[in-house]
């Protein structure tokens, strides 16, 4: 017969605190492996993403915007154009940090924005209307071909203009809103 330990309680509370402690070194070391993966996580549908809404194009005076034609608009950006990018076989290969301005992009290659990657010889063209070009096993993915494209347009002065502009149109437009609601209030019967 196996003897008490004379202190039954702290013993039990040492072995806890080691359990514990073991356990949180398990789950900190492979912290990334039991986390899902956002493209395997079937309620990642977005990530620092705007909520919808309709196109919106603001102007800068009645006329143009009377006209309505966007692309003249100083406050118009097209994505259209050359891009930086990358692509890499598997997510697993794929540049974790290149939205970071600091991030070197100089030896990605230039791609036409919009277009598709294929017609520009990165991976392979997938069409099918009868089976699926891997096993489905939702909502998991292929790890070995899965290829990954990365975007990335350097940021030129129109884009800091645009922005700049951006910001004193929504507050000329916070100004007449505040004004607004004076003459709305001087109005209404008190």
């Amino acid at each position: 017969m196996s003897k008490l330990p004379r202190f039954p309680v702290l013993s039990s509370v040492m072995l806890l605190s080691a359990f514990l402690l073991s356990v949180c070194a398990v789950v900190t070391a492979g912290e990334d492996s039991l986390l899902p993966l956002d493209w395997e996580n079937e309620q990642m549908i977005g990530l620092n993403k705007e909520p919808g809404h309709c196109t919106l194009t603001p102007y800068g005076d009645i006329e143009s915007a009377v006209e309505g034609i966007r692309e003249a608009s100083p406050f118009y950006q097209s994505l259209n154009g050359t891009w930086k990018f990358n692509w890499v076989i598997k997510p697993a290969d794929r540049p974790v940090d290149f939205y970071k301005p600091t991030f070197d992009v100089s030896g990605w290659d230039d791609i036409r924005v919009p277009a598709n990657w294929q017609e520009f010889g990165y991976g392979r063209p997938i069409y099918t209307n009868i089976r699926y070009p891997f096993p489905p096993d939702p909502p998991h993915i292929p790890h070995d071909y899965n290829p990954v494209g990365s975007y990335r347009r350097l940021r030129d002065s129109r884009i800091v203009g645009w922005a700049r502009g951006l910001s004193a149109l929504r507050r000329r437009q916070e100004r007449l809103l505040r004004l607004g609601q004076r003459l709305q209030g001087r109005l209404q019967p008190g």
